[in-house]
């Protein structure tokens, strides 16, 4: 919804936006899980190859993009994109705690920072579940998660460094959707 709906898009401003659109969305999307975990574990293996294609050329165009765009802003958004310099990432690289735009005006720290990361790496977790597949599970298990664990923490600081680098603080602390945009 936040690129796609008709007053709040960012992208293309072509889907309804009211209460009822969104709970038909979430239904919509729910129905799709269920289908998919109720037909068996042969489509949800397809579909999560599929997912993790997408996941992978999603995450290389973030690479692609830091190379090839370049240097802009949009005042009236706070958007200030400087290109990799390093005087962007000496100003981004120590922390600067500060409150939240929540209701209680809380000052965010390390903990609240990590928690935001790690489930993103706990996911990882999930494909051994799916050991069935495997021809050597015992052996096949331990080497992917390392391999997906090592990957993924790579991945994520290269990602962290060519933002810090890249993008203000002042971006960052109010653009959620920084690299979307």
């Amino acid at each position: 919804m936040a690129n796609f709906g008709q007053t709040s898009g960012t992208m293309y401003r072509v889907l309804p936006e009211s209460r009822l659109w969104q709970f038909g969305y979430g239904t919509m999307l729910l129905l799709v899980c269920t289908l998919v975990c109720l037909v068996g574990a042969k489509l949800f293996a397809r579909t999560s190859l599929v997912l993790a294609v997408v996941i992978l050329f999603s995450t290389l165009s973030i690479f692609v993009s830091f190379m090839f765009m370049a240097p802009f802003s949009i005042p009236e958004r706070n958007i200030v994109y400087t290109g990799f310099s390093w005087e962007t990432l000496q100003e981004n690289m120590w922390p600067m705690f500060t409150s939240t735009t929540g209701p209680d005006g809380a000052i965010q720290s390390f903990q609240t920072v990590f928690g935001v990361l790690f489930p993103a790496c706990i996911g990882i977790l999930a494909g051994a579940s799916m050991s069935g597949d495997l021809e050597d599970p015992s052996g096949s298990i331990p080497k992917g998660t390392l391999w997906a664990v090592g990957s993924t923490f790579c991945a994520y600081t290269c990602i962290v460094v060519l933002m810090g680098g890249s993008i203000s603080r002042s971006t960052m602390y109010t653009d959620l959707s920084v690299l979307q945009d």
